[in-house]
């Protein structure tokens, strides 16, 4: 998987076995003592999961303006 970066879409496995699609926050990469942490919104919720919870990257194209 490649290196991932805010503004990304993905594919994340919750703890209850749910799967959500979202994008990952700015400033959404967090570097703890516990480790990664990543904040991932979808919809009006946003989680805040461990790197080995994205399970995939919904590829969209990029639009330019």
């Amino acid at each position: 998987m490649k290196a991932i970066k805010p503004g990304d879409p993905v594919v994340v496995r919750l703890f209850d076995s749910r799967t959500v699609q979202g994008t990952i926050c700015v400033g959404g990469i967090l570097n703890t003592v516990g480790g990664t942490k990543i904040r991932v919104r979808s919809g009006d919720a946003v989680y805040l999961v461990n790197p080995e919870q994205i399970i995939g990257a919904t590829l969209a194209k990029e639009a330019h303006d």
